[in-house]
């Protein structure tokens, strides 16, 4: 018995159908760039950082109004500014009222490990403040922009090419971004090794030729002629 025209064409348009989705639901994921630093790249520039330390009268004495945002400021500074940390005050500002608030941020500056050969005082030099108490505070210094990964939720175990995934690398360049201390250091590195490093590398050159790699024992610090083995 042959079926209706319509009926054939119906059955042959869901065997398509059914074909084509079975071919696309086996086709492995799309690969992503085996090279993870171009397809993901961290990239460095300097800035200028700045925040406005302002000021409140207690008991006759100007006071910090966030001292905990000068800290935070500060710990940036101390990270990765390559420039002095300027002091600035508002142009509209008496002198005197300028000196005596540069002076005080100096001496919160000084607690928190802030040189003063590592500042540089440039008063009256912002632009008008309607009069609040306030020190302007700023520096240069290195800022990294890291990359956003993408989506996550595709299947990740079925990759029959062996490819790398489309998201490969990038939770490792967004992490070491995210982690270093200094981003200055991803563009220049570090010129010399630490005393960390050089105490390894002569540890490690005394071990191969056989020599002690720690100091001796003296009379009056345990078992005479023994070695220590410490690296510290």
């Amino acid at each position: 018995m042959k079926l209706p025209i319509p009926e054939v064409i119906q059955r042959q348009t869901t065997v398509i159908c059914f074909t084509l989705a079975c071919m696309l639901g086996c086709s492995p994921p799309t690969p992503g760039n085996p090279d993870f630093r171009v397809a993901f790249p961290t990239t460095v520039q300097d800035k200028t950082l700045s925040i406005k330390a302002r000021f409140i009268a207690v008991n006759g004495e100007s006071n910090l109004e966030n001292p905990g945002q000068v800290y935070d400021f500060v710990r940036e500074f101390h990270r990765h500014g390559n420039s002095p940390l300027l002091l600035s005050t508002s142009r509209n500002l008496d002198q005197s009222v300028s000196d005596a608030l540069i002076a005080v941020t100096q001496d919160h500056l000084r607690s928190l490990g802030v040189r003063e050969e590592n500042t540089l005082i440039k008063p009256h030099l912002t632009s008008p403040s309607r009069g609040l108490a306030e020190v302007l505070l700023s520096f240069r210094g290195a800022v990294i922009e890291v990359p956003e990964c993408g989506e996550w939720s595709g299947d990740a175990g079925f990759n029959p090419t062996n490819l790398p995934g489309k998201n490969y690398g990038c939770s490792y360049q967004r992490n070491i971004g995210l982690m270093v201390s200094d981003p200055d250091d991803l563009r220049h590195g570090t010129p010399h090794g630490t005393i960390d490093s050089q105490r390894l590398d002569q540890v490690l050159k005394n071990y191969r030729e056989g020599t002690p790699t720690g100091a001796e024992w003296g009379s009056g610090g345990g078992n005479s002629g023994s070695t220590g083995s410490s690296t510290q």
